[in-house]
């Protein structure tokens, strides 16, 4: 079986929000109502669903989650100069009960709330007003001229972010998933609306790029597994650090004290003839490119792939460029010598025409 590496994009889950009316002082017209729909064209998180339709892979809303919501021409109730709010989910409801999408494409609906009780209110200001949103919340990092942002550059050690182990059993086979913390999982909202519009609408975007590994047994063998490594290899290249995004071109620049590599470590983890192991790291929001992964572990010491197109395709032997703010799935990784099941080449999808990706020991 040849292995696959896959591109995902997410989609939306639907959002209302009622928020009690305000000061009349500074705020005659009262609460705003948001609301954040789904439908192919929006993208937003905070669990990976596993429900992929179309090449979309949809990220389900939880409860508890928060955002930051900020605006010039809006304020938080009883106050006139602070322009932004978070917002957190009460609760999240299947629209059918069977996981399907509803006639208007939302595949759940969430109530969420002011998380201090004074949300946003419409003000004495004419025009329309323009609203901009960062998921997860995080107050004084997004305005309407930037959005700042952190990829972690290490998982599973102390201090660090943590992945979340499940066991996932599925005709037969056992996967050992480390499913990562959404809190790193940037998003981003803008939206323009009318004065006292009676909804506006927030469709959240991806600032953040994500790569699956799944990985397995090849020779009926155990391999214990100490610790994995995604890098670039291009000087000066940065793969994990802070970015600060502009709210209005969406360019991203990278902060100082970046990072070329993220590590995660795996001790403790290891692949069977009848277990594999499957993890999510994040990368920055940028294109990725010159990458190469590293697994070690007890039974096979240090093993390096590194990402590049194979002889077949238009540019043979250089490296993949990884598209920004997209989910990667390179899977059917095999032990103990990381060679590829099935063949040298990738089959990829139809956004990079199909080309393979040759892989070097």
């Amino acid at each position: 079986m040849d292995m696959t590496l896959k591109t995902k994009t997410m989609i939306i889950v639907a959002l209302t929000c009622g928020i009690l009316a305000g000061c009349k002082k500074y705020h005659p017209e009262g609460g705003i109502r948001f609301t954040a729909s789904s439908g192919n064209s929006s993208i937003t998180k905070t669990a990976y669903s596993g429900v992929e339709q179309d090449g979309k892979e949809r990220i389900d809303w939880i409860v508890g989650d928060e955002f930051t919501i900020w605006s010039d021409k809006a304020v938080v109730m009883y106050t006139a100069d602070r322009h932004d709010a978070d917002y957190v989910i009460r609760s999240v409801m299947s629209t059918n009960g069977n996981g399907e999408a509803d006639p208007n494409g939302h595949y759940s609906r969430a109530t969420i709330e002011a998380s201090e009780g004074n949300g946003l209110q419409w003000t004495n200001a004419t025009g329309d007003y323009t609203f901009y949103a960062r998921y997860p919340a995080d107050p004084g990092t997004i305005d309407g001229t930037s959005m700042a942002g952190t990829i972690p550059d290490k998982w599973g050690q102390s201090g660090s972010p943590q992945l979340t182990w499940e066991t996932e059993t599925a005709g037969g086979v056992t996967t050992v998933v480390g499913k990562p913390d959404m809190n790193y999982a940037c998003m981003f909202a803008k939206t323009t609306a009318a004065r006292n519009a009676s909804v506006v609408r927030l469709n959240f975007y991806p600032k953040f790029t994500a790569f699956t590994f799944v990985v397995g047994s090849g020779d009926n063998s155990e391999v214990n597994l100490t610790s994995f490594k995604l890098e670039t290899l291009i000087s000066g290249a940065s793969i994990a650090g802070g970015f600060t995004l502009d709210c209005e071109d969406q360019n991203v620049s990278i902060g100082e004290g970046s990072s070329q590599s993220v590590t995660v470590n795996l001790v403790g983890k290891k692949v069977t003839p009848t277990s594999s192991l499957s993890f999510t790291v994040f990368a920055l929001p940028v294109d990725l490119t010159g990458l190469r992964i590293t697994f070690e572990g007890v039974e096979i010491g240090t093993r390096t792939l590194d990402l590049k197109y194979s002889s077949s395709s238009a540019t043979p032997g250089s490296y993949i460029t990884f598209g920004a703010c997209k989910k990667y799935v390179i899977d059917n990784l095999r032990f103990p010598n990381l060679m590829i099941s099935g063949g040298e080449d990738i089959e990829w999808n139809q956004e990079v025409s199909g080309e393979g990706i040759s892989w070097d020991n």
